[in-house]
């Protein structure tokens, strides 16, 4: 991160190789095993900072950046180390999850796009155990990547259609004390808007469908099935599933409430999707 922010670190006492080299590209942050300790204890700061800086209109302007900036203490004061972290920057996790993982907090939930896989469908494992990948020297630009961002959809039969799923399903969360807020909302509008070829079709209600399995599903873990505002929330969820013509999806939503209700606790399975997408 230090070689990607492109405001500290670049005199000769700091810089590592070619930074402007690094800052034309892309960077994928893993994070592995993030379930070992609570998201929120070593991931909260970084989250709350990340969202403040897109409200730095002008990070070359210091004291407005110093607010977005993330500080690393690694020891005495002279070795802690202040970090703009730029949109070039991506963050992925993974989590195991069993009957000792925390549940993420909203603040997490609505921060990022959760994907729980389900079992895996043995009729599309790979056959050959020497998968080859293609060496290429080719990467991503940052700002060929960055042209493609559309901030808004533009179809406004589109839009109406999203706010409408949007109300909804708050109204289904809000049975059961889990509604969420305007940030979730302009997020779910965000990624509909980038969907690939979102304006062919009905492609938006694929995009749709993503954001209720990726946002909405994971709000419902642990919900009470032994209380009636429970089936009212899920049959509003469900009335929305039913009409994206994701069939997996619409499927895994309802053994999930049918066996959910045996439990008592609702829990969510994730969904198996065959290799390549096809629904056969």
């Amino acid at each position: 991160m230090v070689r990607m922010d492109p405001y500290h670190y670049n005199d000769d006492g700091f810089r590592v190789g070619d930074n402007q080299w690094a800052q034309e590209r892309l960077l994928l942050i893993l994070m592995d095993e993030m379930n070992l300790a609570r998201t929120e204890y070593y991931f909260s700061d970084f989250l709350s900072r990340l969202e403040l800086r897109r409200t730095i209109s002008n990070p070359d302007n210091p004291d407005k950046r110093s607010e977005a900036e993330i500080e690393l203490d690694a020891g005495p004061s002279e070795y802690r180390f202040r970090l703009w972290v730029p949109e070039n920057i991506l963050f992925v996790g993974t989590m195991n999850e069993d009957e000792t993982t925390q549940a993420l907090s909203d603040k997490v939930l609505d921060r990022s796009n959760v994907m729980r896989f389900g079992m895996p469908d043995e009729k599309s494992l790979p056959t050959d155990d020497n998968v080859k990948l293609d060496d290429s020297s080719d990467f991503m630009p940052y700002e060929v990547w960055r042209s493609w961002q559309q901030p808004m959809i533009n179809d406004s039969n589109v839009t109406e259609q999203v706010n409408a799923w949007l109300s909804q399903i708050n109204l289904a969360l809000n049975n059961v004390g889990r509604p969420f807020g305007y940030r979730l909302q302009k997020a779910i509008h965000k990624y509909v808007a980038n969907y690939p070829l979102v304006e062919e079709g009905e492609r938006y209600k694929i995009a749709f469908a993503d954001q209720i399995e990726y946002k909405i599903m994971p709000r419902l873990r642990g919900l009470d099935m032994n209380d009636n505002a429970a089936d009212q929330c899920l049959e509003g969820i469900g009335n929305i599933v039913s009409e994206l013509d994701d069939r997996q999806l619409y499927s895994s939503f309802q053994n999930a409430s049918q066996q959910s209700r045996q439990m008592g606790l609702f829990q969510w399975q994730g969904i198996t999707r065959p290799v390549g997408g096809d629904d056969e």
